[in-house]
């Protein structure tokens, strides 16, 4: 299926869209140009009036240098290769195979593979808990045992896991040495701190590690970027990339800058959807599963969540063949404080609209959104004549209390 833009909301300009590797662009033609500049080429030709061919040259250059104006901020707006909006590697020197594999073998160690199982734009919206979630090698035994004791009286059960305690000084110096943060605040990471005793602790219950894979990336300066393989269960098979810095110290060579999945390699539809309630913009990528499309809600060009679409196998209404998005948008339909997602699929014959309804979990601090209900879009459909988000939300507000019969979370 080719890749597209569709945008889904109203008053949208007249655009052509260049793709280029993976990077998107955006070439708007101003078409009062067009028509300035055809005028200009008459006057031009009317050698009769030799006033009117003056004022139609000054016209003319004036007219090159707001094209030329045009075309710089054009270019200034382009995501450039690089930079956090672009998919793209920066300008430079590419690095060779025995490059790629120190840069394997350092993105490998304990204390520094979990600094890329997560997407960050800044050091600070690292997720530490990856980090640190196996140790980093500074797994300790050396704390009272009354910090222990504090930590297990937390629970009622009894604990089914391994514990990991490392120090809080550990825990600060290694964020610092590997992001040139300091003094990180503990508490923040997620597990257990105990400030009496500047100890973390967590339970695992199983192992995060992997070794790092490289497979193209390039030096400029003391920044470098490499493609790297992303973990599939964090970045959906995407492949990433990670910004390091040089820092001249052999005992803390790189510090991490950035992380970004590379989510339009495979996205085979980006749409830019409405949330009717805010009127704000939401970016979803799509991509086809073996049971229907998944969406990937991109925030800053971070997947924040992925939703599916599509039915639970025990339904009865197969979406395999429904790989065309027509419509998306988001709005709380029920006003239960939450957004739905609406999206109207089609497979060439007809169209099909799921609703993902929102929901929050104890055990997610955002919103989720659920599985779509066959019996939800089969209603819609023989209900509604032309299926549009707009028509969707109208009729499902008019019939609230039938809509929220097919759910039961």
């Amino acid at each position: 299926m080719k890749k597209k833009i569709i945008q889904a909301i109203a008053g949208s300009m007249a655009a052509s869209m260049i793709l280029s590797g993976c990077g998107i662009q955006w070439s708007m033609k101003d078409t009062e140009e067009e028509a300035t500049e055809e005028a200009s080429v008459e006057a031009s030709d009317d050698e009769a009036d030799e006033a009117d061919s003056e004022d139609s040259e000054e016209e003319a250059d004036a007219e090159d240098s707001s094209e030329e104006e045009e075309e710089e901020e054009e270019d200034t707006e382009a995501a450039v290769p690089g930079e956090w909006e672009s998919s793209e590697l920066m300008e430079g020197e590419a690095l060779t195979e025995a490059e790629l594999a120190e840069f394997e073998e350092f993105l490998s160690q304990e204390d520094t593979y979990g600094f890329v199982y997560s997407a960050y734009k800044t050091p600070e919206d690292i997720n530490f808990r990856e980090v640190f979630y196996n140790g980093a090698d500074l797994e300790t035994s050396d704390y009272p045992q009354e910090a222990y004791d504090a930590y297990v009286a937390k629970f009622e059960d009894e604990i089914d896991g391994d514990i990991v305690a490392i120090k809080g000084e550990d825990i600060r110096n290694l964020i610092e040495k590997r992001t040139g943060i300091k003094d990180y605040d503990v508490s923040k990471m997620g597990y257990t701190y105990l400030e009496e005793y500047d100890m973390s602790f967590h339970i695992v219950s199983d192992c995060n590690y992997a070794e790092a894979v490289c497979y193209e990336g390039v030096k400029n300066g003391d920044m470098i970027q490499l493609i790297m393989y992303g973990q599939s269960y964090i970045f959906n098979d995407n492949s990433i990339r990670v910004t390091l810095k040089a820092t001249g110290d052999s005992s803390a060579p790189y510090q991490f800058v950035s992380c970004r999945e590379l989510w339009e390699e495979n996205a085979e539809d980006v749409v830019k959807a409405k949330n009717y309630d805010t009127g704000e913009t939401v970016t979803c990528a799509f991509k086809m599963s073996r049971t229907g499309m998944d969406c990937w809600v991109i925030n800053d060009y971070i997947v924040s969540m992925t939703v599916s679409p599509h039915y639970a196998n025990s339904e009865d209404l197969s979406l395999t063949n429904y790989d065309e998005v027509i419509d998306v948008g988001f709005c709380d339909v029920d006003e239960d404080g939450f957004d739905d997602m609406i999206t109207v699929l089609s497979n060439g014959k007809g169209t099909l609209t799921v609703v993902n309804k929102g929901y929050k979990s104890e055990w997610s601090k955002e919103p989720l959104f659920g599985i779509g209900k066959s019996k939800v879009s089969k209603w819609l459909s023989d209900n509604i004549d032309e299926m549009t988000v707009e028509n969707v939300i109208d009729f499902i507000k008019d019939n609230v209390e039938e809509f929220d019969s097919y759910y039961d979370y």
